[in-house]
């Protein structure tokens, strides 16, 4: 089994709290989606992958693909895509998703948690902001592949 914790959209704040969450649990992948505006030694430490957001300074890899278990991920802050309404920058990620042979994006810079699968059965994943949601309690997620089959798990902090 192989379990991946998501964050995003931190904005630098409660590095104490995401490291509180990273170190209660052996997750064999870390993430964070971008808007982290930590610094880049303490980024390097924490997470497997990350990726910068509009927000972020850092002149990291803005996109990065990678494969888990039999899924290709695609990692990006999602800002590079937005487009109004809602469901036309979902449907630009979905397309984006096809072109590049990614099972899974994920993705943050709506602050908003969401889980979308399409007919192609290709999935986007924003975890939210772990400190900063737009409405609600503040989220990230788990993913857990398990036996081929993945499941994504959403995470309320108090």
């Amino acid at each position: 089994m192989i379990t991946i914790l998501v964050i995003s959209d931190t904005h630098g704040k409660d590095l104490q709290k995401i490291e509180d969450i990273i170190h209660a649990n052996k997750y064999d992948v870390t993430i964070h989606c971008g808007d982290h505006l930590y610094p880049l030694d303490k980024m390097k430490e924490l997470f497997t992958y990350f990726v910068p957001g509009n927000n972020d300074v850092d002149a990291s890899q803005e996109i990065i693909k990678f494969k888990l278990d039999q899924y290709n991920f695609i990692l990006m802050h999602g800002h590079q895509f937005v487009s109004h309404p809602h469901s036309r920058w979902i449907k630009r990620l979905f397309n984006y998703a096809n072109k590049n042979d990614a099972d899974v994006i994920l993705f943050g810079h709506s602050h908003s948690y969401e889980v979308k699968i399409n007919k192609d059965y290709k999935i986007l994943c924003n975890p939210g902001s772990a400190t900063q949601p737009r409405i609600g309690k503040p989220t990230y997620m788990v993913i857990t592949i398990n036996n081929h089959e993945i499941d994504f798990k959403k995470k309320e902090l108090s």
